[in-house]
C-alpha cells in the first residue's frame, strides 16, 4: 500500500516506479505528468487512484478493481480489458474519444461508472445497460453520444425470459435482465434520442434521472409515479418532450428537484402540483441523495442547476434544494392555487408559458422563496400585496405580462429596483417605473367612494322600507289576533267606510243622472 495523495508532487514519474509490486495506490491531487508506461497492463491493482493529476496519452491496459483516473488529460479509446473485475471505473474529465466499448457481462460488483465529461460519440452496444444488474451508479453525462437508449425488454438473453410491454412488473428480476439497483442516471449533454426510456420502469430504486440538453421526444409515461417512487431528482431540462404533464407526477412524494424547462409541454398545470411531499415541507436536514457505502465513497452527486439568471453546479448542498422550472414550455390556463402548498420550495419558474389569470393571492404562503420568474405570460390583475411577506425573496421577475395598478413597497420589493423586473406591464406603475398618476388615482378613488356611498344609501333605503312594512304589518295583524275588542271596533269602522263610500257614490250618480236628462230635454 503506498499513498503519496496531495504530496505536492510535479514531474514524471520515474519507469521503475511503476514497476513496483504494489497493490494499493493512491497518487491523487497532485501535479503529476507524463505518460503512463505501456507494461502496466502486466500488473493487477486491487485498487488505484491517479485522479486531478496532468497524466497525458493513451491509458495502457490496466487491471484494477477500484481505478479513478478522473480529472486528468488522458486521450484516445477506452481499453477493453477494464471490464474484467470492476468495482469502480472513474474517467471522467479527460479528453478519451470513440465509442463505448461492449463491456463484458460478468460485472458481478460492479457499482460505479463515471464517463462524463470527455469526448465519446457514437451509440450503445446492444443490451448496453441492461445486464449490469448490480450497478448503482452511471454517468456519462458531457459526451457526444447518439442514438437510443436499449430498451431491455426486447432485448432476451440466454437464460432470461422476456415478458410483454404491457404486463404489470412485478418481481421480473428472474425473468428480465435490467439494472434493478441503479440509483443514479446521468445523460446530461448528449445527442440522445428517443422515447423516454422504458427499462426505468424496472429501476425501482432510482433517486436521480437526468436526461437533460438531448433529443428526446414523447411524453412522460403515466407510470412514472408508482414506478420511481423514490426519485428525488427529475431533469428533463431542453428536449423535445410534448403533451400535458400526467397528474401521476405528483405521485413521487421524495421529488426535490423538478426542471422541464425548454420542451413542448402543453395544457393545465395539474392542480396536485400542491402534493410534493417534500417541497410542501421546511428541510431543515435531509438524508444523503444516495446510499451504500462505495457509492458514496466514489461518487459525489451533482446536479446543474439554471436560477437567478446564472447556471450552477449543486453538489454537497443539493440535499437542500427544492425547485420547479417549467420554463420554455407551451402550458396555460391558471397558475392552481395549490402550488402554494409547497411552503418548502427555494426556486419557481414558469416563465415563457402561456398562463393567465392572477397571481395566487396566497404565495405568501411559500415562505422559503428564494426566486420566483413569472415573466413573459399573460398574468393579469395587481402584485399581491401579500408578497410583502417573502423575506427571503432575492430574484424576481414579472415583467412581460398585463399586470396593473400600484407595485408593493416595502420590505423585500424595496431591493428589486430594477425596471426590468416589471417591464412589459403597461398598467403597473410605481417605484422602480414612473409615479402612479395622483390626480387620476385621487379623482378615481373618489368616484368609487362617491358610487359606493350611493349604493349604501340605496341599499339603507331600501331595507328601511322592508324592515318598517313587515314591522307594522305583522304587528297590526298581530294586534287585531290578540284584542277581541279592538277587532270589532275595527270592523264596525270598515262598515261605515263602506257605507259611507256607498251613500256617496249613490248620490253623485243620482245627481248625474238627473243633469244628464235636463240637459237631454232642453235640446229636444
Amino acid at each position: 500500500m503506498l499513498r503519496l495523495n496531495e504530496a505536492g508532487i510535479s514531474d514524471k514519474i520515474p519507469s521503475w516506479f511503476w514497476k513496483m509490486d504494489i497493490y494499493y495506490l493512491n497518487l491523487s491531487h497532485n501535479c503529476m505528468e507524463g505518460q503512463l508506461p505501456s507494461f502496466l497492463g502486466s500488473h493487477t491493482y486491487a485498487y488505484l487512484d491517479l485522479s486531478s493529476n496532468c497524466f497525458s496519452g493513451p491509458i495502457p491496459n490496466l487491471k484494477a478493481s477500484y481505478m479513478i483516473l478522473s480529472n486528468n488529460s488522458f486521450s484516445g479509446p477506452i481499453p477493453l480489458s477494464f471490464f474484467e473485475s470492476l468495482v469502480v471505473l472513474s474517467l471522467s474529465h479527460n479528453h478519451l474519444n470513440g465509442s463505448i466499448p461492449q463491456f463484458r457481462f460478468n460485472q458481478t460488483y460492479w457499482k460505479v461508472l463515471d464517463l462524463s465529461n470527455n469526448e465519446l460519440s457514437g451509440g450503445f452496444p446492444d443490451s448496453w445497460i441492461c445486464n449490469w444488474t448490480s450497478l448503482e451508479v452511471v454517468d456519462l453525462s458531457n459526451n457526444d453520444l447518439s442514438g437510443r437508449l436499449p430498451d431491455c425488454w426486447n432485448k432476451p438473453h440466454p437464460g432470461i425470459l422476456d415478458i410483454p410491454k404491457n404486463k404489470k412488473v412485478e418481481d421480473t428480476s428472474s425473468m428480465v435482465a435490467y439494472p434493478i439497483k441503479l440509483q443514479s442516471l446521468h445523460m446530461r449533454n448528449n445527442r440522445l434520442s428517443g422515447k423516454f426510456p422504458s427499462f426505468l420502469r424496472l429501476c425501482k430504486k432510482l433517486v436521480v434521472l437526468d436526461l437533460g440538453e438531448n433529443r428526446f421526444s414523447g411524453s412522460i409515461p403515466t407510470w412514472i409515479g408508482e414506478s420511481l417512487s423514490s426519485l428525488r431528482v427529475l431533469r428533463l431540462r431542453s428536449n423535445f418532450f410534448n403533451g400535458n404533464i400526467p397528474m401521476q407526477i405528483s405521485s413521487l412524494s421524495s421529488l426535490q428537484v423538478l426542471d422541464l424547462a425548454c420542451n413542448n409541454f402543453s395544457g393545465n398545470l395539474p392542480s396536485s402540483f400542491g402534493h410534493f411531499s417534500i417541497m410542501a415541507e421546511i428541510q431543515e436536514r435531509s438524508q444523503p441523495m444516495l446510499s451504500g457505502m462505495i457509492t458514496t465513497s466514489f461518487y459525489h452527486e451533482s446536479l446543474l442547476i439554471i436560477t437567478k439568471g446564472l447556471e450552477l453546479e449543486y453538489t454537497s448542498v443539493l440535499l437542500l434544494v427544492t425547485r420547479v422550472d417549467l420554463s420554455h414550455n407551451n402550458l396555460s390556463g391558471e397558475v392552481p392555487d395549490e402550488i402554494t402548498y409547497l411552503h418548502g420550495l427555494h426556486f419557481l419558474n414558469l416563465s415563457e408559458n402561456h398562463f393567465i389569470g392572477k397571481i395566487p393571492e396566497n404565495i405568501c404562503d411559500m415562505r422559503q422563496l428564494e426566486s420566483l420568474d413569472l415573466s413573459m405570460n399573460d398574468l393579469s390583475g395587481p402584485i399581491p400585496q401579500t408578497m410583502l411577506a417573502l423575506n427571503y425573496l432575492s430574484n424576481l421577475n414579472l415583467s412581460y405580462n398585463n399586470l396593473s395598478g400600484r407595485i408593493p413597497s416595502g420590505k423585500q420589493f424595496l431591493t428589486f429596483n430594477d425596471p426590468s423586473t416589471y417591464i412589459g406591464n403597461h398598467y403597473l406603475c410605481g417605484q422602480p417605473l414612473p409615479e402612479c398618476p395622483t390626480n387620476a388615482s385621487t379623482h378615481q378613488e373618489e368616484e368609487e367612494e362617491e358610487v359606493d356611498r350611493d349604493d349604501c344609501e340605496m341599499i339603507w333605503i331600501y331595507g328601511s322600507s322592508a324592515l318598517g312594512f313587515v314591522i307594522g304589518f305583522w304587528g297590526f295583524v298581530g294586534m287585531m289576533l290578540v284584542k277581541k275588542d279592538i277587532r270589532i271596533a275595527y270592523l264596525q269602522f270598515l262598515d261605515k267606510i263602506c257605507d259611507y263610500i256607498y251613500i256617496e257614490s249613490a248620490k253623485k250618480f243620482a245627481k248625474l243622472n238627473f243633469v244628464m236628462r235636463k240637459s237631454s230635454h232642453k235640446h229636444g
